[in-house]
């Protein structure tokens, strides 16, 4: 049971992770990077500030989508586990 002991101790963060810098996330978070970096310049002051808030509502936007996503998939892969280790004689063929 490590993972409980490790989940107790606060050493378990999905959203603590690494990606490869060599893939498409990683590779799509530079290019959104460069992109706003090339954008912001060319922005009045007002439109500067309209999508700086539009950054902070997508990047709360994002964070609450996969704290839910997160969750319905732990959820989905418990009903899973919950499924396959059921004593259920009768619907085996």
């Amino acid at each position: 049971m490590k993972i409980l002991e490790e989940l107790f101790y606060g050493n378990v963060s999905p959203n603590d992770r690494e990606f490869p810098t060599n893939g498409r996330l990683f590779n799509l978070s530079k290019l959104l990077t460069r992109n706003t970096d090339k954008l912001q310049p060319m922005l009045s002051k007002e439109a500067s500030a309209v999508f700086e808030a539009l950054l902070d509502t997508q990047m709360e936007y994002n964070a609450l989508l996969e704290q839910k996503s997160f969750i319905y998939g732990f959820r989905l892969g418990a009903r899973i586990m919950l499924e396959a280790l059921r004593d259920d004689e009768e619907n085996i063929d």
